[in-house]
């Protein structure tokens, strides 16, 4: 019932979130600090400013779900970010390498087919 994948679209806030605020408040947040629409159905990643924890807003059919994660040791490895407005586009993979502690700079991802890419070429082609 509750489930995220690499079907989900990413954003990653800039700056430190208040780990106290609900869904209401991270909804403004999304408006605000992000330029997006919370009920989108993208996925919404806020931490706090010592990264020891982690919270995920997504609209699901009917409402939202907020994940919420404590990390007991070490902390969220985050890409490098730099200062602008919204949020950082990242993917499923990176998700679950920031959250496992993986440093993302050092990794190095070979290159794979990509349905999805193919499929935006083909349709950019067929509107000229």
């Amino acid at each position: 019932m509750f489930s995220l994948g690499d079907s989900e679209v990413y954003y990653l806030s800039c700056t430190a979130t208040d780990m106290r605020k609900g869904f209401d408040a991270l909804c403004g947040e999304v408006r605000r600090g992000m330029g997006r629409d919370p009920i989108s159905g993208e996925v919404f990643i806020f931490y706090n400013s010592g990264r020891t924890r982690l919270k995920l807003l997504h609209w699901k059919r009917g409402g939202f779900v907020l994940y919420h994660k404590r990390f007991e040791r070490g902390i969220l490895t985050l890409p490098r970010l730099e200062a602008r407005e919204g949020g950082y586009q990242v993917s499923w993979r990176e998700l679950v390498l920031m959250v496992e502690g993986v440093e993302l700079e050092r990794i190095r991802s070979r290159k794979r087919y990509d349905i999805s890419l193919k499929n935006s070429i083909n349709s950019a082609r067929i509107s000229l």
